[in-house]
């Protein structure tokens, strides 16, 4: 269904692939949850990643990257 590829999970089906779908691992994740719960406020987002010594640099850059789309980013 438009273009994207399903696939059965914990007794659902979710979208794997297709056009508008970015992978992320866990750490990207967490990083990107930051950004949207605190509403754009990058500074306050990163403070509070920063206390996960596995969330690198990396992941919020890759994190970031994806926000820039999202309504709450004030860039």
């Amino acid at each position: 269904m438009n273009g994207r590829t399903y696939i059965p999970k914990d007794g659902r089906v979710v979208p794997e692939s297709g056009p508008g779908l970015e992978a992320l691992d866990y750490q990207e994740y967490e990083a990107l949850k930051a950004y949207i719960k605190f509403d754009g406020d990058l500074d306050a987002a990163n403070a509070e990643l920063s206390r996960d010594p596995t969330n690198t640099p990396a992941h919020r850059a890759r994190a970031l990257e994806l926000f820039r789309h999202h309504s709450r980013y004030r860039g």
